[in-house]
């Protein structure tokens, strides 16, 4: 995994100025509440294809607001779920997992609490 920030700010603050500040607040809460719920979800599923298509999803939708790490992973587990051993499936669900909590509370503390201050 290389070294990617948590967040690049540029991308969310280009989709504020592409939707709107409070539009792009309302996704962005939307994407923490919904992705909190798959990554979740993701740790008991054992259907390799559903695990590649949320890791995908996970992807574009982390990319969309910039956060870089989490994009990353989710391109990693999607690329490996057919060659993966099912612990390195979890494993990389646990990562995924961590770092999802850790983008979530920078999400809440900057992005979300910048916006409103806007």
């Amino acid at each position: 995994m290389s070294e990617n920030p948590i967040c690049n700010k540029a991308a969310y603050l280009q989709l504020c100025e592409d939707v709107g500040d409070e539009e792009a607040a309302d996704v962005l809460r939307a994407f923490l509440d919904d992705t909190q719920l798959k990554v979740s979800a993701l740790s008991s599923d054992s259907q390799r294809a559903h695990i590649k298509t949320e890791a995908h999803s996970l992807k574009s939708s982390s990319a969309t607001f910039g956060f870089l790490k989490l994009s990353e992973l989710g391109r990693s587990l999607e690329s490996g779920t057919e060659t993966m051993t099912t612990g390195d499936v979890q494993k990389a669900i646990e990562i995924i997992q961590a770092v999802f909590d850790i983008t979530e509370r920078f999400a809440r503390a900057e992005l979300l609490s910048e916006t409103a201050a806007a």
